[in-house]
Order: structure tokens, then C-alpha cells, then sequence
């Protein structure tokens, strides 16, 4: 099912006039796309060009920038198709965002074009892919400690730190084999939640809070509360993490 139409319909549009015929693909995926529009859920999308051009960087910072897009959290990734058959399909990576990314794309829904991660399909051995989510666990985990320094509103540090958790229970989940990657684009929380508790990952004391995530929290208590169930997550990561030494 594919949520927010309005939003997407107007990207889809703004990017079809200043790039034309050279859209190798745009794609939509994330929370919003897939399990429905939730308030701690960006806008996620993506941009393949064919080869670079001076202008493109500028002409897509417009669009983002429009006031038809203000306030809205609109997380456009960029790329070139030439850039990315240069290191090769296998070796594919978007900043910190490796293979397991990669493999996530190959269900994500085509706006404009083809989607060329799900036409060149790619494999990832377990222990890469519990590699990868342990640097993903680590990675959300070190981002929630750098946010809680900086002077930012409750509001703003309990919609984060919920995304951020949620987002360690779902790697963790992958990790335990429990779930896989493209199961992301088809659960909500409420059913990842449900696979926690069934499978018995988290302490009953620990899971019980789960619910707790799904709540549009925005208080110093809350923010309490939300730090308390990120710790005891974490923990139970770090335990799953030592029997595997």
C-alpha cells in the first residue's frame, strides 16, 4: 500500500521538469511508503540520474527547499547511475548505508522509471549481515547519546530517540534471523513489536514497554521513559552480541 500521494505526486512532478529524460529512477521507500504515514516517519526518497551534470545539485536543493515542501520531512537521497556501475553494483553504498541498504531498495516503489536495485539483485552472506546490523544497532544507538547533549526541545528528542529505537529493535530482529530486510517494507511497528515478544528476544519487563513507542510523546517524562526502554534494548543487544564472540 502506498501512503501520501499528495506529497510524492508534487516531487514526482517538480523532478520530472528539471531533470526530464534523464531520471534513471525515482523511488519511494521508508515507513511512510510502506506501512503507513506515522509522525516520527521521514519522507524518504530517492534520485538516480544518468551521469553528473554542474547543475543537477542545485536545481534538486530548490525543489527540496520549495514551500510546497516546508516543515515536511523530506529525506531525498542522490545519485548517479554512472557513479554507481563505476564501483560496480556488489560494492554499492550511500554514506554509511552499505549492502543491507542495497538489498532493502530492491522493494522500494518506482515513481519514475525502473528500479534498478531490484533488476540487479544482490546477496549477503549471514555473518556480513550481522556485521552490518551490529554497526547499524552501534551507529543509532551513539546518534540518540550525541542528540541528548545538544540543546534541542523534548518534542524533537522524543520523536528521534522513539525512531532510533524502534529502528535497533527491527536490526536486532534481522539479526536474530527472526525477520529480514525487505520484511521492513511490510511490518508496522505494532507487528515487529508482536515478533519480539513471540520470539522471547527482550526480558517480558523490557517488551511490555514496547508500546509506549508507539505514542506521539513529547515531555521531560517521556523523555525519561524513553531513555529508560532504549538502555534495557540496548542490553539485551549487548548480551545477544556476547554469545556470538
Amino acid at each position: 500500500m502506498i501512503y501520501n500521494r499528495a506529497v510524492e505526486q508534487k516531487f514526482k512532478k517538480l523532478v520530472l521538469e528539471a531533470f526530464g529524460k534523464r531520471v534513471v529512477s525515482l523511488l519511494y521507500f521508508g515507513t511512510r511508503a510502506f506501512v503507513g504515514a506515522i509522525c516520527d516517519s521521514d519522507y524518504d526518497l530517492m534520485l538516480i540520474l544518468n551521469k553528473h551534470n554542474p547543475s543537477d545539485i542545485f536545481k534538486l536543493r530548490k525543489i527540496c527547499q520549495g514551500k510546497q515542501f516546508k516543515g515536511l520531512d523530506l529525506n531525498v537521497n542522490f545519485i548517479y547511475l554512472s557513479d554507481i556501475k563505476a564501483r560496480g553494483y556488489k560494492n554499492f553504498q550511500l554514506r554509511s548505508l552499505r549492502t543491507d541498504f542495497y538489498n532493502y531498495l530492491e522493494s522500494a516503489i518506482v515513481l519514475i522509471g525502473r528500479n534498478i536495485f531490484k533488476q540487479n539483485p544482490t546477496k549477503t552472506s549471514r555473518r556480513i549481515l550481522v556485521d552490518l546490523m551490529d554497526f547499524k544497532i552501534q551507529e543509532h544507538y551513539g546518534r540518540c547519546d550525541k542528540m541528548l547533549l545538544q540543546n534541542i526541545t523534548e518534542k524533537t528528542l522524543c520523536k528521534n530517540i522513539r525512531k532510533y529505537v524502534k529502528g535497533i529493535i527491527r536490526f536486532i530482529l534481522i539479526r536474530e534471523n527472526i525477520m529480514t530486510i525487505k520484511d521492513i517494507t511490510k511490518y508496522s511497528f505494532k507487528d515487529v513489536f508482536d515478533l519480539a515478544v513471540g520470539n522471547k528476544i527482550f526480558e517480558p519487563t523490557i517488551a511490555t514497554k514496547f508500546t509506549f513507542l508507539l505514542k506521539d510523546s513529547s515531555s521531560r517524562k517521556d523523555l525519561e521513559v524513553l531513555e529508560s526502554i532504549r538502555r534495557s534494548v540496548y542490553k539485551t543487544y549487548l548480551s545477544l552480541y556476547s554469545k556470538n564472540l
